[in-house]
């Protein structure tokens, strides 16, 4: 699933890009986008890229889940249901 022209995380507007498109992964997961088994490879090669760019600026990464099975612990847990209507 991941464009063959990944954002270079060494510019910030390559990490900002890469995170958004983290985050957008997370919603769609989360909200009856694709099913994880389908993106859980995309989304922890774009972490394993993140997680160092991040470091090397003094930052933390900002999801806390090291898989998206473990996103899906926490949002079915904490987060409101998501109904289609």
């Amino acid at each position: 699933m991941f464009d063959e022209r990944e954002p270079d995380v060494t510019t910030i507007d390559g990490l900002v890009l890469e995170l958004e498109a983290q985050a957008q992964l997370l919603i769609s997961v989360a909200t009856g986008g694709p099913r994880i088994d389908e993106v859980q490879r995309d989304y922890q090669l774009r972490r394993q890229r993140l997680v160092p760019a991040l470091q090397r600026r003094g930052q933390e990464y900002p999801f806390p889940w090291p898989d998206l099975w473990q996103w899906y612990g926490h949002w079915s847990a904490n987060l409101p249901k998501y109904e289609v209507i």
